[in-house]
């Protein structure tokens, strides 16, 4: 799941960048650099909030919440046929619902500049 999330913010960084480059042709020394600090980002985040870094954080979190008979629960659940398939499907329902929710986006921004742009000039009317 994890590594899902890292192709994903690569793949985000990436197109960013395009979008930041404005689609100008770069040289190879330009190349090299693009391709590389997409790869440096989901490095660092590897280090910084991989598994063996954040388990003893994750381990308090769910110790704190649950009680022992619920955590056996979810091991049950998770070592389950259905808790497998969960595993394995959560990326999927995870970038359909970014999806989905980018497209809500898209047609609330708009909007949203619209109604910023009333209260600016509502503001600057009521000097």
């Amino acid at each position: 799941m994890l590594e899902a999330m890292y192709a994903n913010i690569e793949g985000a960084m990436r197109q960013g960048m395009v979008q930041g480059l404005g689609g100008r042709p770069l040289t190879l020394s330009q190349e090299e650099i693009f391709n590389s600090v997409p790869r440096k980002f989901t490095d660092l985040m590897r280090e910084e909030v991989g598994w063996q870094k954040i388990k003893p954080d994750i381990v308090l979190v769910y110790s704190e919440t649950f009680e022992q008979e619920e955590i056996d629960g979810l091991i049950a659940f998770y070592r389950s046929p259905v808790g497998k398939a969960f595993v394995a499907k959560t990326p999927i329902v995870m970038q359909k619902s970014m999806a989905l929710t980018q497209t809500r986006m898209q047609s609330l921004l708009p909007r949203m500049q619209a109604t910023m742009e009333k209260a600016v000039a509502d503001i600057k009317a009521a000097r």
